[in-house]
């Protein structure tokens, strides 16, 4: 009996011992398991037959925000609401998901089924969102550049004709005819002007136009716009401008820079129906990395931002991806060349635009240039008493093969004029509603 009951209990130790052995084994299994899931790249998931996470690797919880535990009292329909059962069945699908509160991402999910035991399932998710952003943003440059060159081929020949045009109706109009004969002129000269508009704009579109790349300070370029953006706005809508002090420098055009600040004030002045606010921002910024993955266009490092934003009621979501191409408007007389020549001229200068707005909290444009440590380059300036005179549209050749300017010009010289910029850290009211503000320190945040 002792002998019996002593090989019982030897018996049972051994079939303790091989239970155990086992137990290590699968232990050692689910390590190595877990090692190879946690050194994969893409997020893994194990699921039951209904979908409950049994378990998961580290690169899932980061994606959904979660504990691995977190992940394990889910079902994967809360993570993906898009994925239905049966989930035993191998599928592939792109949805887009996130977490309650966070911010949506479109991932592509695959569902397969364990090799070894077919009640195993695996979800392997990876967030493509980035990917399709820049795919996105590739496909637009290159429906802009396409049409880009055809738009500039065509402008750059109109442009001749306009040239022809223009220069007939300068002669005519010299010769001082009677009315109602200059009248019908002048209307010529101001169709024609519009179209020569057109065709700079198509230009720049296209990247035919002759730039002029130096050194420029933003904030004295907004000063130098005092009177043009004055004009622009109307009465009825308040023009602040919050300028930082020690503002780095840029290098671009300075005519296109100015062409694309009025354009977006022109812009915003629309969007507030003549009545409301504008406001202008400059800002020494720092884009990190985790900017440049939220918007692949943007490359870490140092920029000068501005800014120019409206109370407007905003700009619907569907728009935003279309807001930038060529021909496209909101305006019932537009043209769809104003905001697609802004991004071209800011490409040009290797800086970016981004668009913010939400219906009813108005919009705001921003744009990051690239940031360089230089003194700003002094502008040729005319001899004194002469006058500078800025081509507005093309050159016209009168019958005679005299080139003729197309613009009155401004008159340089010491006159400076001021956009009612007070000095850092006060603030003045200038007429019609222009205030601008300086700070004393300066804004970081993109």
């Amino acid at each position: 009996m002792t002998l019996l009951l002593a090989l019982s209990v030897v018996g049972l130790s051994g079939v303790v011992l091989l239970l155990a052995l086992r137990l290590n084994g699968t232990r050692a299994q689910l390590d190595r398991s877990s090692d190879l899931a946690n050194a994969m790249r893409s997020s893994v998931l194990q699921l039951d037959a209904r979908g409950g996470v049994i378990n998961a690797n580290s690169q899932a919880a980061a994606l959904f925000g979660l504990s691995k535990r977190e992940l394990t009292e889910r079902n994967i329909t809360d993570l993906i609401p898009a994925l239905t059962p049966p989930f035993e069945q191998s599928k592939e699908m792109e949805s887009t998901t996130g977490m309650k509160g966070e911010k949506p991402f479109l991932a592509n999910v695959r569902l397969r089924r364990g090799l070894r035991s077919k009640e195993r399932i695996f979800a392997i998710v990876r967030d493509i969102t980035r990917e399709e952003e820049m795919i996105a943003t590739i496909a637009a440059s290159q429906k802009l550049h396409t049409i880009g060159e055809i738009s500039g081929g065509i402008a750059h020949d109109y442009n001749n004709h306009l040239t022809v045009i223009l220069g007939y109706a300068d002669e005519i109009l010299e010769e001082t005819p009677p009315e109602p004969i200059r009248s019908h002129v002048g209307r010529i000269r101001e169709a024609a002007e519009r179209s020569a508009k057109l065709t700079r704009q198509l230009l720049t579109l296209g990247r035919r136009d002759v730039t002029h790349p130096r050194v420029i300070d933003l904030n004295v370029l907004i000063s130098q716009l005092d009177g043009l953006l004055r004009s622009s706005i109307g009465e009825a809508v308040v023009l602040d401008c919050v300028q930082a002090g020690g503002l780095g420098r840029i290098r671009a055009d300075a005519t296109q820079i100015e062409q694309v600040l009025t354009n977006l004030v022109s812009n915003a002045r629309d969007a507030v129906g003549g009545r409301g606010k504008v406001t202008i921002e400059t800002a020494n910024v720092y884009l990190d990395q985790a900017y440049a993955q939220r918007h692949p266009s943007a490359s870490p490092g140092r920029y000068v931002m501005l800014a120019v934003s409206d109370n407007g009621p905003g700009i619907a979501a569907e728009l935003h991806g279309h807001i930038f191409e060529p021909f496209f408007t909101t305006k019932p007389h537009g043209t769809g060349l104003g905001l697609a020549t802004v991004r071209s001229i800011v490409e040009r200068a290797g800086g970016v635009i981004h668009l913010y707005s939400e219906p009813g909290d108005g919009t705001t444009f921003k744009i990051y240039l690239p940031r360089v440590e230089a003194a700003p380059d002094e502008p040729r300036r005319p001899p004194a008493g002469r006058r500078r005179v800025r081509r507005e549209g093309p050159a016209r050749r009168g019958p005679a093969g005299a080139r003729t300017p197309t613009s009155e010009g401004t008159r340089s010289g010491s006159g400076n004029r001021s956009a009612g910029c007070a000095p850092r850290g006060r603030r003045r009211a200038g007429p019609r509603g222009i205030g601008c503000t300086r700070p004393s320190r300066d804004p970081c945040s993109p």
